[in-house]
């Protein structure tokens, strides 16, 4: 996995890989440093009949072509409908008014990402971008290094871990002993809908670039 951390592309090692290649325990993990408290959280589990309701009535909106101020007007439409579908199944998720807000902002930003690269393209008069690379550009936004800094012994070394955070929750660390630094990849407390999300996203995005061409 490559995510920009500081302005730099890094690869994200696996974690089970690195604690064999540094001979330390299955506890040297994202969820030893910052466990996740799953008191009231909601789940998608059992809702996949309502989750696919959602996912159907987004890509059934985006029509067959559209011009660019069509696109405005229809990534609006699109912000709520999502928004009015995903209160409308909440019962079923449990989601907090936060958490529900949070989901409904990130939608908005990747297709209002979409729309500037379309209207970048459309002026410059090159080829539309592909989604994934609009996508990859709007989640590389939302990366942040947690500031605490948590002190892990073992083998007579002291690591210094740090959690690295993105759109969908805590999804590796940065691990640092001596001056070598790790990146490492741990998606054990990642949100549980960030592949549904990315469906969604991608199938959206990609109807609305063949639209665009159409």
């Amino acid at each position: 996995m490559k995510l920009v951390i500081g302005g730099v592309e890094r690869e994200l090692q696996s974690i089970e890989a690195f604690r064999q290649a540094h001979n330390l325990p299955p506890n040297f993990s994202i969820d030893h440093f910052e466990p996740k408290d799953y008191s009231g959280l909601g789940s998608i589990e059992g809702a996949g009949a309502e989750m696919n309701s959602l996912y159907q009535v987004i890509i059934d909106t985006v029509p067959a072509s559209l011009t660019l101020p069509q696109l405005v007007t229809l990534v609006d439409e699109l912000d709520l409908l999502f928004r009015v579908r995903l209160y409308e199944i909440n019962n079923v998720i449990g989601l907090r008014t936060a958490e529900l807000e949070f989901a409904v902002a990130g939608f908005s930003d990747v297709l209002h990402s979409l729309v500037y690269a379309v209207a970048h393209a459309k002026a410059a008069a090159t080829a539309l971008p592909p989604f994934p690379a609009v996508y990859a550009n709007w989640l590389n936004t939302t990366v942040r290094i947690s500031a605490n800094v948590y002190h892990y012994q073992h083998e007579g070394k002291v690591w210094q871990v740090q959690v690295i955070n993105n759109a969908y929750g805590r999804i590796g660390v940065m691990a640092s002993c001596g001056e070598a630094i790790y990146y490492l990849y741990d998606p054990t407390l990642a949100c549980p809908a960030e592949g549904f999300m990315y469906r969604l996203l991608a199938d959206v995005g990609n109807r609305i670039l063949a639209a665009m061409e159409g």
